[in-house]
C-alpha cells in the first residue's frame, strides 16, 4: 500500500519504508505512531493517572493543592475504582480544592512526577509565534440531590492561591490571567483567554453549554475540554485562542495570555455549590507546546 504524506510515498502496512525518512536509519522499522510523534511540531505530554496515589501524595509529584474556604474532608487520590485523578472537595458548601502543577521535581520525586507540561515562566518574547494546548476528559459526580451549582476551573493560569470566588464561582485570577474553561454556579461553561486579571465570567461557548450533574445518583457525567492558544506577538498581545467541547469547535477568542514576565501552571479546581456537593474525576490530561527552535507556521514536509 502506498500513502502520500508531505510529498512522501512508500509506506507499507504500519511501518515506513524508504523515502519518507530519506534513507535507512534507526527508525526504518518504527511504527507510524512513533514516527508521527517524532515528526510533530509539538512536544507532547500525556498523563492518564495510572499510578495509585493516596491523599496528599500528589503534592510530592508536582501539584500544589490549595484548600479553599476550609473544606471538610477534601481529598485528591488516584484509585483503580475511579480510573483517574479523583478530586473530592469535601462536604462543606462553597468550599473546595484548587490544584496547580507547579512544583519542580526533587531528587526524591524525580521519575514519579506527572506527565504534564511543567510551569512556564513567560517573557515578552518567549511565546512569539508559538502554540500551547491542552485536552482533558473530565467528569462531574454529584453527591447531593441538587444539580448544577458546583463550580470548577480548568486550563493554564498564572500561579495564584485563589482562582475562583468560593461563594459565586466567578474567577478571581491574578494579573497574568491565562486561558481555559470556567463552569459557573448556574451551570454554564465559559471560556477565558487574557493576560489581565480575570475577575468576571468568561465568554459563553457557541452553542451554549450548560452542564447538569445527575442528582444524587453518584453517576459520572463525562465531557472533553480542549483549548489551543496561538500567540503571534506576545508583547503586543496578538494571536487567537480556540476552544473545543466534546470534540466540536465551540469558540474562538482573539486574545491571548503569556505576554510578559509571569509564571503559569496547568490548573484544575473545584468548589462545592451552596447546595450541590460534587466531585471531579479526570481521565487524562494531554498537554503540548511548540518544540524548541520551531515557530508557527510550521514548514510542511519538515522532519522535525
Amino acid at each position: 500500500m502506498g500513502l502520500s504524506r508531505s510529498g512522501a510515498t512508500g509506506v507499507s502496512g504500519t511501518h515506513f519504508e524508504g523515502p519518507l525518512l530519506a534513507s535507512k536509519g534507526p527508525l526504518e522499522d518504527a511504527p507510524l505512531g512513533i514516527i508521527d510523534r517524532a515528526r510533530s511540531p509539538y512536544k507532547v505530554w500525556y498523563e492518564d493517572f495510572s499510578e495509585q496515589s493516596a491523599d496528599a501524595q500528589i503534592e510530592t509529584m508536582g501539584f500544589t493543592v490549595t484548600a479553599i474556604n476550609t473544606p471538610t474532608a477534601a481529598t485528591e487520590v488516584i484509585l483503580g475504582a475511579d480510573r483517574g485523578l479523583f478530586i473530592n472537595p469535601g462536604s462543606k458548601a462553597d468550599s473546595g480544592s484548587e490544584l496547580q502543577f507547579n512544583i519542580p521535581s526533587t531528587a526524591a520525586s524525580l521519575g514519579s512526577t506527572f506527565k504534564i507540561i511543567p510551569e512556564i515562566v513567560s517573557t515578552a518574547t518567549l511565546m512569539d509565534n508559538q502554540e500551547i494546548f491542552f485536552q482533558v476528559r473530565m467528569a462531574t459526580r454529584s453527591d447531593s440531590a441538587t444539580d448544577n451549582d458546583c463550580k470548577w476551573i480548568l486550563g493554564w493560569f498564572t500561579n495564584d492561591t485563589t482562582l475562583m470566588n468560593s461563594g459565586t464561582g466567578v474567577p478571581s485570577v491574578a494579573a497574568g490571567g491565562g486561558f481555559g474553561f470556567v463552569k459557573a454556579e448556574a451551570g454554564g461553561v465559559t471560556a477565558v483567554s487574557t493576560s489581565d486579571a480575570i475577575t468576571a465570567a468568561g465568554t459563553a461557548l457557541s452553542p451554549a453549554r450548560t452542564e447538569v450533574a445527575l442528582g444524587a445518583t453518584a453517576t459520572d457525567v463525562w465531557h472533553t475540554y480542549a483549548a489551543r492558544m496561538r500567540v503571534i506577538d506576545a508583547s503586543a498581545k496578538t494571536g487567537v485562542t480556540d476552544f473545543w467541547y466534546d470534540g466540536k469547535h465551540a469558540l474562538t477568542l482573539g486574545t491571548v495570555s503569556m505576554d510578559s514576565t509571569e509564571t503559569y501552571a496547568f490548573t484544575v479546581g473545584v468548589h462545592n455549590g451552596p447546595a450541590q456537593i460534587a466531585d471531579l474525576t479526570i481521565d487524562y490530561i494531554l498537554t503540548g507546546i511548540t518544540r524548541p527552535g520551531l515557530t508557527w507556521p510550521y514548514t510542511d514536509g519538515t522532519i522535525y
